[in-house]
């Protein structure tokens, strides 16, 4: 890019009512390049007399070559805005602050401050040349403002995106971590109730175990129902012994009352018929037994069949000893028998 033209010189000419010695050493400081001395002298001088266009527009100089811009501005738009001053000061004043409004990066001032040059005087050529770099410089950085806004949108866009990809991704987060509880909610209960299936399941098996051990127990101790039938049977065999040893006790006290005894074949008859009351008696055991049977168990059943082994063991036992007593009963004394 094309530099600016700036002019540096001061504005040198004879300033009336001002130490001339004292101007003097400030025009030789600025040639020197000592501007810092220039600028010193100067603001002395500004002290007495502080309207004066000349010292403001050569004050404004020496603030620029120092980079003291805004002071410059300062000192230039106080010079362009006396109305007693002539044009070229003027033309210089205007020309001098559009190059400090470049240095501020205020392009729209310094633009303004050249066409202004320019119309004091159309034929500066240095006045159209910075006129035209600054126009560029103001079209660049436009288009830098308008790409940096299309940066910044576009960054803006991007971040907002971030944040709504972001905000999608926690809440399907949530809505996994959600469904993951679910699923193990639904896994513990599931579990739960195999845990309360198999528990039931062993309390069935142990309450089985112990139906089976208590129903093994009574078939070796005898059930209560098998208890009480039995006791029912020892009841009838004593009420039955009991009639008999009276039966016998009458008829020995019949036998001595009277002087004729019953002959052997009466007693045979006797005989037959107690042991086929007997017999009768022990059928219908059997047969209250058989009832009984079909509503017992298999296991009962071996228990039913000893307890009818014994009860016809003990017929044969009551015959016998009826048999006994009914011998003794006919015999006589010296072995003879009593007829």
């Amino acid at each position: 890019m094309k530099k600016l033209f700036f002019i540096s010189i001061l504005y040198v000419q004879v300033i009336v009512g001002i130490n001339a010695l004292e101007y003097g050493r400030a025009i030789q400081s600025a040639q020197a390049g000592d501007w810092q001395s220039a600028q010193a002298n100067l603001i002395t001088l500004l002290v007495d007399t502080p309207e004066s266009s000349e010292l403001l527009y050569d004050a404004g100089v020496s603030a620029y070559q120092l980079g003291e811009y805004e002071h410059a501005q300062a000192y230039f738009e106080n010079v362009a805005k006396q109305e007693q001053v002539s044009a070229d000061l003027n033309e210089h004043a205007y020309f001098n602050l559009g190059n400090t409004h470049v240095k501020r990066e205020q392009l729209e001032d310094a633009i303004a401050a050249y066409e202004q040059v320019l119309q004091i005087n159309p034929d500066n050529e240095h006045a159209q040349h910075n006129l035209d770099i600054v126009k560029k410089m103001l079209e660049q950085k436009n288009q830098e403002q308008q790409q940096d806004q299309q940066q910044d949108k576009q960054k803006e866009q991007e971040n907002n995106e971030q944040k709504e990809q972001q905000q999608q991704n926690q809440s399907n987060n949530h809505n996994d971590q959600k469904q993951s509880e679910q699923q193990q909610d639904q896994s513990g209960s599931e579990e739960n109730g195999d845990k309360q299936r198999g528990e039931n399941e062993q309390k069935r098996d142990s309450d089985n175990s112990q139906s089976e051990q208590d129903r093994q127990r009574d078939q070796q101790n005898g059930s209560p129902e098998n208890y009480q039938q039995e006791q029912d049977r020892k009841k009838q065999f004593d009420q039955r012994d009991q009639q008999q040893e009276a039966t016998q006790t009458e008829e020995q006290n019949g036998g001595q009352e009277h002087e004729s005894s019953p002959s052997e074949e009466k007693i045979e008859e006797s005989i037959d018929a107690a042991t086929h009351e007997n017999n009768k008696q022990n059928e219908d055991d059997k047969q209250v037994g058989a009832v009984q049977n079909e509503q017992q168990s298999s296991e009962d059943k071996y228990i039913q069949m000893i307890l009818q082994a014994q009860e016809e063991a003990d017929a044969n036992a009551n015959k016998r000893m009826i048999k006994r007593a009914i011998d003794k009963n006919l015999a006589g004394k010296h072995g003879q028998k009593r007829w």
